[in-house]
């Protein structure tokens, strides 16, 4: 039974080695436009990825590439595109399912001593991870706004943006306004999010016709609290799950395996459909539009010349190429 008690204990360190990170959640719902599919993935993987404490990487290096890296497959007919989405919800809540009913099965079948009296210990696990990666998520949209879709239609939300962050007068050090807009824009605007959310939400990221243009903004305070407070709660929610884990007895070590690998199965399956999603995006990525105080004016840097083709050989290879120059060049 110690020997169980030890490997449940290790668990939640290897399972957040294995998850996500709310940087890569949030490029999936912020960016690819997809946040049904990302909140599914969270509630699918009940571990965040940790790195230091207080530190942060820029989202934007996300979507770099290689010249090396192997070209993604780009669905072009509408069927193709609705079964490859249709494939990741199952698969999605597939894992969701395993997780809550292993869960459930923790609670009843075994005892925590942290919490003799409650079944619901992992539960709390599982939904507070998702919680830390709803906080991300968040947090990380007053650093990195993004559009997917056709290119008209991503260049006028990259127009309207530049127009809303150069109308308003930014007061205060924490660049709410600027950032997020007025309540009153973000109320009007909720009819045309609904419809791009319709758009782009059953649509694979690696579906051709479709160009990423992203936004970085200037960091600021909220952002880097933002940022602390998400990297700390992440290595918390660690503590707290090996607390949880550690202290389940009566499971045996035969037991214990098989609870550790149904947790990796949900994680394993759930980060394939995220580096599926994120390679998607850097095969639509087009360019990087800074915009911040110090210089408010849209600088928009394409990765396309107009001599490349969207053929496949040596004309993808330097496209590639260019493309991960350009977004080296903006981190």
């Amino acid at each position: 039974m110690t020997a169980a008690q030890v490997l449940l204990g290790v668990m939640p360190t290897v399972l957040a080695v294995m998850g996500p990170s709310t940087e890569e959640m949030s490029m999936l719902a912020n960016v690819a436009r997809r946040p049904l599919l990302a909140l599914m993935l969270a509630a699918g993987s009940p571990s965040v990825y940790f790195s230091r404490a207080f530190e942060y990487h820029d989202p934007a290096q996300i979507l770099h590439d290689h010249p090396s890296r192997l070209p993604q497959w780009r669905p072009s007919t509408w069927y193709s595109k609705l079964s490859i989405s249709l494939a990741e919800y199952i698969i999605a809540m597939a894992a969701i399912t395993n997780i809550a009913t292993l869960n459930w099965e923790l609670g009843i079948k075994a005892i925590c001593t942290l919490w003799t009296n409650r079944i619901f210990g992992p539960t709390i696990w599982a939904l507070l991870g998702l919680v830390v990666h709803i906080f991300g998520t968040i947090g990380l949209r007053l650093r990195v706004c993004g559009w997917r879709g056709p290119k008209e239609e991503v260049l006028e939300a990259a127009r309207r943006k530049e127009e809303s962050v150069n109308a308003v007068e930014v007061r205060g050090a924490f660049h709410i306004r600027k950032t997020l807009g007025s309540a009153g824009e973000w109320m009007t605007g909720i009819p045309r999010r609904f419809l791009s959310f319709l758009k782009t939400e059953p649509i694979p990221s690696a579906s051709a016709g479709f160009e990423v243009r992203i936004v970085t903004f200037q960091e600021s305070k909220l952002f880097l609290v933002a940022a602390w407070v998400g990297s700390m709660t992440a290595i918390l929610h660690i503590i707290f799950g090996t607390l949880i884990f550690a202290s389940t007895v009566f499971v045996g070590v035969e037991d214990a395996l098989s609870i550790v690998g149904r947790y990796m199965a949900s994680v394993s399956v759930c980060r394939i459909i995220l580096m599926y999603e994120l390679a998607g995006l850097r095969e639509s990525f087009a360019s990087v539009v800074p915009l911040g105080s110090r210089d408010t004016k849209l600088r928009e840097v394409s990765t396309l010349t107009p001599n490349l083709s969207c053929d496949s050989g040596d004309n993808q290879m330097v496209k590639r190429r260019v493309r991960a120059t350009v977004v080296s060049s903006q981190v």
